[in-house]
């Protein structure tokens, strides 16, 4: 009894666990390839191979089916294996008189079982498990001659991990043999989200796919991890235990050594697996490693196709690092250089950076080139390598430093970027190195400052563009790329003084060494330039075409970047609200755009163009408050960021905006303080900049008068005139005829727009000329009540309201709002009167008005 008690242990299938995942699509495709032959089930430990034969067994008993389970192990002799097949047989009913075939050879036992099955008539399934458990004699003896003889109506399953040195080509050649690998074992999405429940949220099953690959034994932990009841360092273990006793132990000394060096590397290949780890045979072991899963394949750009499982890579690295930390800083010190000879900067810094190698890290940038990596790959790899770079780093080595310069300002840290470059000036200029800079560096330190420049809105000479370009020549391999930087520079030099037809053909040069560099990312800045000219000098068509050609030279960086796709939407959207004022469908496009570029950009040009375009049609279309909070929003951020003109240039359009929603009152403050502040450098006058503030004071003289915005506006427009700016000479014209305050007809002004498509000024002014809803008449010019010249509609319905003692809440009950909407417009009413409560504001209003 006892003895069948242990025969019983290997001859049964594991329980039927009913909390286990269902998995009834690979049941239903496993059953179809039961109809005689061989099943071979070959995947690594914990893919669920003894669990899906199990299913197909009870599945086919329930059919009728005659099923003998044998579960192999490294203890069983022939003579040992033979008798738990037979004993296997004999539970199905099937008795094959084992005691008369006791002493016979083994291939002659196999083939007598074999027999008896075939007579029997009944379809028969032969379940072997753990296979790879087998002797090399079980194998031969055993296994072999079970394939070699297996009659028609016999199935023979077979779960292993790694291959089994088994006649098998015979039989896939007959057609008789099917596969089912690791691939189709894993867990998909839907079988992970039913194995969490219903507790478990779309972002919690991804990650646990992500982390797991579909490896059903991590995923099941993972889950347990995540949703289960066991304490947080059980559930750390489960993982380790997993890898050590089940993936691990079955390794050889040779192969475990491997697999922890690899650990360390965040991603490789096997060229240079084999050249970090020479002394053995690492390509055979890695096979070995892929095959059980251990190491994965991942698509790569650079070649690096393979990485140590992400589940497990932390385990092995601090495990590696505990045990021989000498072993493992010499392992990535090979590794750093590895990466950096095959121009994989990510992966050195990487490397690097854990070393804390600042030398290192500087030979990494300055072999990298972080303007060249991101003129020809754009800010991916460069944001990569930033983000790996300890901060005081960048501090302490001009090198690292430039390069974080050069990634933030295109993420619009540029506080931080105008921070850091001062620091390294500092240092350099106490250590007296500034002046004798070796030439990298040099160029480097120039194109910073170039593009700190163009990114803060500050003033840069001819002589930085000039020397710059005198450098280029004497670095050959990066002349065309310094000659890009160059030519960018001098186009932003040139606008900020006007000369846009110079700009326009300093851009086309820069075109075309960006060409020579295959920079598609410098190149579409530089035909947004071109657009962006076009369009100031009122040639719209051509505008339109500088974009489109920017879309075809680009096509490429276009597609992987959403950076440039808003850069390339907020001047296209500027230009298409230039033309076609009242459009509205693209405000959400514009939402969007605001609501994404301080992190994603900082370049001012952008970030005006999005927020007065959008911020005039909300106005436009009657939405007072989101507009102002908007310029707000883009007001906060500039500050924060240091960069005045543009600050500047969003304050003088909240005037604007201010005058257009009928709160002058507001907009002659907003002036009055304004004028107070120093925003923009001296001599220095952006296009843009001077373009806002010409509208600002002309939008301001519309109600209150301006005897100096007569001259203003006719420096303006000739200013506009001589530099060959019709968009600008077009508002400053029409600002001016609204005005009525020079000869400029009607008539002037409409062939100025009929030439250029351009109708938002005509459209801004006829708001502007607008009488105010309290007043009646024409352009405010009018005498005025003291308190409807203050207030709104609303505003006045509240202050009545309040003067009659009505509460915040029979306030807006009366009024149709909420009670917060009831106190923001009192509080805006304070604001006005320079009163605290609504006691003082009642009585203010009446002694300026006391009919009212």
């Amino acid at each position: 009894m006892s003895e069948n008690w242990l025969l019983r242990s290997r001859t049964r299938p594991i329980p039927d666990k009913r909390r286990t995942v269902q998995r009834q699509q690979l049941l239903k495709r496993t059953l179809g390839s039961v109809d005689g032959g061989v099943l071979l089930v070959d995947a690594p430990p914990g893919f669920g191979k003894t669990a899906l034969l199990a299913d197909v067994s009870r599945r086919l008993q329930d059919q009728l089916h005659k099923v003998a389970w044998f579960t192999l192990d490294t203890a069983d002799d022939p003579s040992a294996a033979l008798r738990y097949l037979f004993f296997a047989v004999d539970e199905e009913g099937l008795d094959c008189h084992a005691e008369t075939i006791r002493d016979a050879a083994p291939a002659i036992a196999v083939q007598r079982l074999l027999s008896h099955i075939e007579q029997s008539g009944d379809r028969w399934m032969l379940v072997l498990d753990n296979v790879a458990a087998a002797r090399a004699e079980v194998t031969e003896h055993v296994l072999a001659p079970l394939l070699r003889f297996m009659p028609d109506g016999l199935t023979i399953a077979l779960a292993t991990e790694g291959g089994v040195p088994l006649p098998l080509s015979e039989l896939d050649r007959r057609g008789l043999l099917h596969r089912l690998g690791a691939d189709d074992l894993i867990f998909d999405r839907a079988e992970i989200g039913t194995l969490a429940g219903r507790a478990a949220t779309d972002h919690q099953i991804r990650a646990i796919e992500r982390k797991s690959g579909g490896w059903p034994a991590l995923a099941q932990i993972m889950i347990a991890r995540r949703f289960g009841t066991e304490s947080g360092g059980a559930r750390r273990d489960a993982v380790e235990d997993f890898l050590n006793a089940r993936l691990l132990a079955p390794m050889s000394t040779e192969d475990r050594d491997v697999f922890a060096r690899l650990s360390l590397l965040d991603r490789f290949s096997r060229s240079l697996a084999a050249q970090l780890i020479p002394a053995v045979p690492s390509e055979e072991i890695l096979t070995r490693l892929i095959e059980r899963r251990l190491v994965c394949r991942i698509p790569s750009d650079e070649g690096l196709d393979l990485a140590v499982h992400p589940a497990f890579v932390n385990l092995a690295r601090k495990a590696f690092e505990m045990a021989d930390p000498d072993a493992a800083r010499d392992f990535r010190e090979r590794a750093a250089q590895a990466y950096l000879a095959a121009g994989c900067f990510v992966h050195a810094t990487a490397m690097a950076v854990s070393l804390a190698d600042e030398a290192l890290i500087g030979e990494i940038i300055e072999a990298c080139n972080p303007l060249r990596l991101w003129f020809e790959l754009g800010l991916g790899p460069l944001r990569r390598i930033v983000d790996l770079l300890p901060p005081d780093m960048a501090r302490s080595n001009a090198r690292i430093g430039y390069a974080c310069i050069i990634y933030w300002s295109k993420m619009g840290r540029l506080k931080a970027c105008g921070d850091l470059f001062a620091h390294i000036e500092r240092r350099m200029q106490e250590e007296g190195t500034l002046a004798d800079l070796p030439l990298p560096l040099r160029i480097e330190r120039l194109m910073c400052r170039s593009l700190l420049a163009i990114y803060q809105g500050t003033p840069l000479s001819m002589s930085d563009v000039e020397e710059l370009e005198a450098l280029a020549p004497l670095i050959p391999g990066l002349e065309p790329l310094i000659r890009t930087a160059a030519g960018t520079t001098r186009c932003y030099v040139l606008q900020m003084e006007s000369a846009f037809d110079a700009a326009r053909q300093a851009a086309r040069e820069a075109i075309g060494h960006a060409d020579h560099v295959q920079s598609p990312y410098a190149a579409f800045f530089l035909h947004c330039d071109i657009a962006m000219i076009a369009g100031i000098k009122g040639d719209a068509p051509a505008a339109w075409t500088a974009f489109h050609a920017g879309e075809r030279a680009c096509q490429t960086a276009l597609r992987g970047d959403e950076r440039l796709t808003m850069i390339r939407d907020a001047f296209r959207l500027e230009l298409q609200h230039e033309t076609d004022p009242a459009e509205n469908g693209a405000s959400a496009r514009l939402r969007n755009i605001c609501r994404r570029l301080p992190g994603l950009d900082g370049w001012p040009d952008v970030f005006a163009a999005a927020f007065r375009t959008y911020s005039e049609k909300l106005v436009l279309s009657g939405d007072d408050r989101p507009a102002l909070a908007l310029i707000d929003a883009g007001v906060d951020y500039a500050d924060r960021q240091g960069v005045r003109s543009l600050t500047y240039i969003l304050e003088h359009h909240r005037l604007l905006l201010l005058m257009l929603a009928n709160d002058a009152m507001e907009a002659r403050r907003a002036y009055e303080e304004l004028s107070r502040r120093e925003l923009l450098h001296p001599g220095f006058r952006p296009w843009r900049a001077y373009e806002a503030m010409v509208e600002a004071r002309a939008a301001l003289a519309f109600r209150f008068g301006d005897p100096e915005v007569e001259a203003l506006l006719g420096d303006a427009v000739g200013w506009a005139a001589r530099h060959g700016n019709l968009r600008s000479e077009l508002r400053f014209r029409s600002l001016r005829s609204g005005l009525g305050l020079a000869a400029d007809s009607n008539d002037l002004v409409a062939a100025l727009s009929g030439r250029s498509g351009f109708h938002r000024a005509s459209l801004i002014v006829e708001r502007l000329r607008l009488p105010h809803p309290l007043i009646g008449g024409e352009g405010g010019r009018q005498d005025e009540s003291p308190v409807s010249a203050f207030f709104t509609p609303r505003e006045l319905a509240v202050l009545e309201g309040a003067g009659r003692g009505l509460s915040d809440k029979a306030l807006a009950l009366e009024l149709g709002i909420t009670p917060h909407g009831v106190r923001y417009h009192l509080k805006r009413i304070y604001a006005q009167l320079g009163v605290h409560n609504r006691e003082d504001a009642c009585r203010k209003a009446r002694e300026a008005v006391p009919a009212s």
